[in-house]
């Protein structure tokens, strides 16, 4: 497990801790960040991933002895950290995380350890990212509307015309704030 931080200023940290014995010739660790979409309606499909986000480290064993070949040999009973920390681009610069039907924004961290002549080990773990939003601009707080009209028959009640006509004061709201509409039918 990856118990991940995310600090207010934008950076990611960590300590990993390891209490097997192993040979670890490299831990690595990967700040991911894709977006994926895929939508298929009839025999149109449409696939597409974005990266948004890619940070490679390779971390370092601090104050621990390493054989010939730089790997460094794990034992029981101690417990070994390897610290990490890496900073998210600058603000506005990567998009919220975001799931839904078609397709998704998604951030991790992803710590690979490589052992000699062993499978690599791997470790993944998710986090949010929020890209703060104004909703004073003029483009927000402009008023919205909308009106849509439909035919309708019941039975054998003859065909009959139903319009709704749906406004709102503005278009953006905070979380928790009450959206007050104004309906015409």
């Amino acid at each position: 497990n990856l118990p991940v931080k995310i600090k207010g200023d934008g950076a990611v940290t960590n300590a990993l801790t390891l209490t097997l014995m192993m040979r670890v010739s490299a831990l690595k660790l990967l700040g991911l960040g894709c977006a994926k979409v895929e939508y298929a309606k009839g025999k149109q499909r449409c696939r597409q991933e974005a990266e948004y986000l890619r940070h490679e480290t390779v971390l370092r064993l601090q104050d621990q002895p390493t054989d010939s070949d730089g790997s460094v040999v794990l034992r029981p009973g101690n417990k070994y950290e390897y610290t990490f920390g890496f900073e998210l681009p600058q603000q506005g610069q990567l998009v919220s995380s975001y799931k839904g039907k078609f397709g998704y924004v998604q951030y991790c961290v992803k710590a690979l350890m490589e052992r000699p002549q062993q499978p690599v080990l791997e470790c993944k773990k998710c986090f949010e990212v929020e890209k703060p939003l104004d909703v004073n601009t003029p483009d927000l707080l402009s008023p919205a509307g909308g009106m849509k009209e439909k035919k309708v028959t019941c039975m054998f009640i003859p065909d009959g015309q139903v319009s709704l006509n749906a406004k709102i004061d503005r278009r953006g709201f905070c979380e928790g704030e009450e959206i007050y509409t104004v309906l015409y039918w």
